[in-house]
């Protein structure tokens, strides 16, 4: 609790001076948390020394079945990096090594080879949280409420008979939302507390999800070992949903289609109109719009940028099909139309984001103004809301999504099972949109319109 005197009063109320309270209590945390975070360092760097080339096998084998090098290359490298990291204490935790003395012997898991003779020079703390890991099945669980920067409290998805637990956890409570589906270790406490690893997964697919690893473990064989079978099927859904990569769609030029829309203010509307007439390869007209065309002279001809009239009549919108002919729209549009307009804020849209493809809505992964991030302060009023109500949900409710296995949320509210998975969907709308809103420094989008417009209310108990 940065700001308060050694010697003030506790803020728990405790009646305690802060230094003999609260402070000694996050200080022992902290260190113990230090420990925890060294321990799995010390356990993995044992392991790599030791038993590299069986660690590495079962990484690939058990964790990236199916992935290559060459495949990863196509994914972003800070989900690499994840994967790797997430892989790698799977590895530690669930990991089985042959020993070379003994070819009879049956593998012996690899957090046992760490903790036992011949093992890491490791403190009680760290013992203990490696014989936590040890015994901490991996599990689903849902976020039920979030204290930022403190810590969240999970109720498991796949073991009823455990309540609710309140987790301490710094990091992911600044990063989590409450209704958030997520997989982890849960180490028992006091406090309770997560061994590191966190497994994310979108909202929208969470019931089915939890539906197909419910299903599969009920008709796994009595005899087979529950924990792991439960640990490896989070890890493939987690995989399949989260890292598998993306279908590419490109421009006729071999762009990425990435979509770019810049948001202008009309300051002079008949200078605007005059500027856009003055160019050979501009056709259209103020009321409509104007297109600038690659090669205008051709009965058939590519579309560089469109130019639509916006909501109001001081307001347009330009639009390009990817980055770089955004970029280069921008440039020419603000060169020709000079003074008659004002840039207000630019949106990029990735239709095949993990977001959109999933969930049938476009991804604005950013918004920025004519020199870098656009203050929210100066959007007009409304900018948000209608950019939800007018473009990214214009038709939602009648378009095929491939999360309602790619039917329209229109058809699928007719059935009891099709309707939850609306409402899940739409969970994972709101869920996104706090986030992002959060992350921008602005007011989120009010989507009850969208429950609305299918007979829904966000009231509803589904879950």
């Amino acid at each position: 609790m940065a700001g308060i005197s050694r010697n003030a009063a506790c803020p728990c109320g405790s009646g305690k001076k802060y230094k003999r309270c609260c402070l000694q209590a996050s200080a022992k945390l902290q260190r113990e948390t230090r420990l925890r975070d060294a321990a799995i360092r010390l356990a993995l760097d044992w392991l790599d020394e030791e038993y590299e080339e069986e660690m590495d096998a079962f990484l690939w084998n058990s964790f990236l079945t199916g992935w290559s090098q060459e495949s990863l290359s196509r994914l972003p490298e800070e989900l690499v990096e994840l994967m790797f990291i997430n892989g790698r204490e799977y590895g530690l935790c669930e990991g089985m090594i042959a020993q070379e003395q003994s070819e009879s012997s049956s593998p012996v898991l690899a957090l046992d080879l760490v903790l036992g003779p011949g093992g890491p020079l490791i403190d009680a703390v760290q013992r203990r949280h490696l014989e936590n890991m040890r015994e901490a099945p991996l599990s689903l669980y849902e976020v039920v409420t979030v204290q930022r920067g403190s810590g969240i409290e999970l109720q498991d998805l796949l073991d009823e008979s455990m309540p609710l637990r309140r987790v301490v956890e710094e990091h992911g409570s600044q990063a989590l939302l409450e209704g958030d589906l997520v997989a982890a270790r849960l180490l028992c406490g006091p406090p309770w507390h997560l061994s590191g690893a966190i497994y994310e997964f979108p909202i929208g697919q969470a019931a089915s999800i939890v539906d197909d690893i419910r299903k599969t473990l009920a008709q796994a064989p009595a005899d087979l070992d529950r924990r792991r079978l439960q640990g490896q099927l989070i890890i493939d859904t987690w995989i399949r949903v989260y890292c598998t990569p993306l279908p590419s769609i490109v421009d006729h030029g071999g762009d990425p289609i990435l979509l770019g829309t810049d948001h202008y203010r009309v300051k002079d509307r008949a200078g605007l109109a005059a500027a856009m007439a003055d160019q050979p390869d501009v056709g259209g007209d103020a009321q409509r719009g104007w297109a600038r065309l690659e090669t205008p002279e051709e009965n058939f001809s590519r579309t560089l940028l469109a130019i639509n009239p916006g909501k109001t009549d001081d307001r347009i919108e330009v639009f390009a099909r990817t980055q770089p002919m955004a970029q280069a729209g921008r440039e020419w549009f603000q060169k020709v139309a000079g003074d008659t307009v004002e840039l207000i804020a630019g949106e990029v849209t990735d239709p095949l984001s993990s977001q959109g493809l999933s969930s049938g809505r476009p991804f604005v992964i950013g918004v920025d103004g004519a020199s870098g991030a656009v203050d929210p302060a100066l959007l007009p009023e409304g900018f948000w809301q209608d950019l939800a109500e007018t473009r990214l949900y214009e038709n939602w409710a009648d378009e095929p999504i491939p999360a309602l296995d790619d039917k329209t949320p229109r058809e699928s509210v007719r059935t009891e099972n099709g309707r939850r998975r609306v409402k899940d969907l739409l969970d994972s709308y709101r869920l996104d949109e706090e986030r992002n809103a959060r992350q921008q420094g602005r007011e989120a989008m009010d989507l009850t319109f969208l429950w609305e417009e299918l007979g829904l209310s966000p009231s509803d108990e589904h879950r």
